[in-house]
C-alpha cells in the first residue's frame, strides 16, 4: 500500500489558534465574537499535518472556507498530494478553548 493511501484512514486531531472574527446584525448591539481557524490558516494545517504525521506532501490544499470555533462545525477542502492523488477532506471541530480550536479530519480519495 502506498504512503499517500495511508492519509485516507487518517483521522488526526490538530490544535490551531483561531482569530476572531465579528459579525454585525441589524442593530450595532447585535455584535457577536465567533471563533475561527482562517481559511488560510486551515490550508496550512492540513499541509502541515500531512507532512509531519504521515511524511506525506501535499502539492495543493484549497478549503471552502473558514472553520468555525463551535463544536461539530465542519469545512470541506480538497487536496492533491505529490503523486497527484486527489483527495476530498472533511474537517470538523472538535474543542475550542478561547483561541485553540481543535479538529480533526476525515480523508475520501476521489481520484488515483
Amino acid at each position: 500500500m502506498k504512503a499517500s493511501l495511508a492519509i485516507g484512514a487518517a483521522l488526526l486531531a490538530l490544535s490551531l489558534s483561531g482569530c476572531h472574527v465579528t459579525f454585525s446584525g441589524d442593530t450595532k448591539k447585535d455584535t457577536e465574537k465567533v471563533q475561527q481557524i482562517s481559511q488560510a490558516k486551515l490550508e496550512k494545517g492540513l499541509a502541515d499535518a500531512a507532512k509531519q504525521k504521515q511524511n506525506i506532501v501535499l502539492k495543493k490544499v484549497d478549503c471552502e472556507g473558514p472553520l468555525d470555533g463551535t463544536m461539530d462545525a465542519t469545512q470541506k477542502c480538497k487536496v492533491i498530494d505529490d503523486e497527484g492523488i486527489h483527495y476530498d477532506v472533511v474537517v470538523k471541530t472538535t474543542s475550542v478553548n478561547g483561541e485553540d480550536i481543535k479538529f480533526t479530519y476525515t480523508v475520501e480519495q476521489t481520484s488515483n
